[in-house]
């Protein structure tokens, strides 16, 4: 039973009734996950060997210990299709991803013909607005979050990650749809959990149809001044990074842990990671494409 939704590919996916799983609620949770105005927006349990975890309002999804089966469970037929969608795609696979020892980050990222960079904030730190505009400047969006790496043995770019491909929409709040959107503009209904808006397709936006070598990370810091300024992160630090952005279902868990570590220790050494400071100001968007460019993918102007 899909109820038509889209299944990502991996992982098996059964729907049940709504209503249908309503006793965990009352078990003790390891985590949580809140809003920055402290608004509580998922809950972690553990439950006869599952994860499980709470979308108040909206679904429990449990996760196997394995990542390879997902169970969704609305709490009313009023939830919209759209809702667990993205809750699917955006939060609970890249979950089930960690289980099954892959590295999901949560990134943005673009490719141009000489490969991918990827940009690691938390929300509302305008990576998504940067992907949006790149995307519109001829880059391909790969995702706007949740980036999904993989490695030389599972593509044939030797010796180098690679970055996968996420949902095909990319979302913004309003003040960033304001500065994107023109009148080919085609966005999605609007989803109850955010207030952020989808963008689907767009004149000159265009999403990219298969993996790309990753050629940098870019960890994005808001800048305190209009100057954009780009460094290299050191290894450990880089693997600090990497960890710190990372979806991890469990973060308590030693074993798990412990090889997520090893693989952000494998990224490190498989792509550079740079810190970025943006300034929050959209008339300088161009400036900081030309920085990534030239600074991250080796590109060459005629004035520099």
């Amino acid at each position: 039973m899909t109820h038509g939704l889209e299944v990502p590919v991996g992982p098996q996916v059964r729907w049940h009734a709504a209503g249908a799983q309503t006793s965990l609620h009352a078990l003790p949770a390891f985590r949580d996950w809140r809003m920055p105005d402290g608004t509580l927006w998922a809950r972690f349990r553990r439950h006869a060997g599952l994860h499980w975890v709470e979308f108040p309002e909206f679904a429990d999804f449990s996760v196997s210990p394995d990542g390879a089966e997902i169970d969704v469970y609305p709490f009313a037929p009023s939830v919209g299709q759209a809702d667990l969608t993205h809750l699917l795609w955006n939060q609970i696979l890249p979950l089930a991803q960690s289980l099954q020892g892959e590295l999901v980050v949560h990134a943005s990222a673009v490719s141009w013909s000489n490969g991918a960079v990827a940009f690691a904030a938390p929300s509302g730190t305008g990576k998504s607005t940067l992907a949006a505009y790149l995307g519109l400047q001829g880059a391909r969006v790969h995702c706007d979050d949740g980036l999904h790496v993989l490695w030389p043995e599972q593509s044939p770019a030797p010796q180098q990650a690679q970055v996968g491909l996420g949902h095909r929409s990319i979302r913004l709040w309003e003040d960033s749809r304001q500065q994107m959107a023109n009148g080919s503009s085609v966005w999605a209904s609007p989803l109850g959990y955010t207030s952020k808006a989808r963008l689907l397709s767009q004149d000159g936006l265009h999403f990219a149809d298969g993996p790309e070598p990753l050629r940098g990370l870019c960890v994005l810091t808001p800048a305190a001044t209009d100057e954009i300024r780009l460094q290299r992160i050191s290894p450990a630090d880089a693997v600090k990074e990497v960890v710190a952005h990372s979806f991890v279902m469990d973060p308590f868990d030693s074993g798990l842990l412990g090889r997520h570590f090893d693989l952000a220790v494998k990224f490190v050494t498989l792509c550079l990671v740079w810190r970025l400071e943006v300034p929050r100001n959209y008339d300088l968007l161009a400036d900081v494409e030309r920085v990534v460019r030239r600074d991250v993918l080796g590109e060459r102007y005629a004035n520099d």
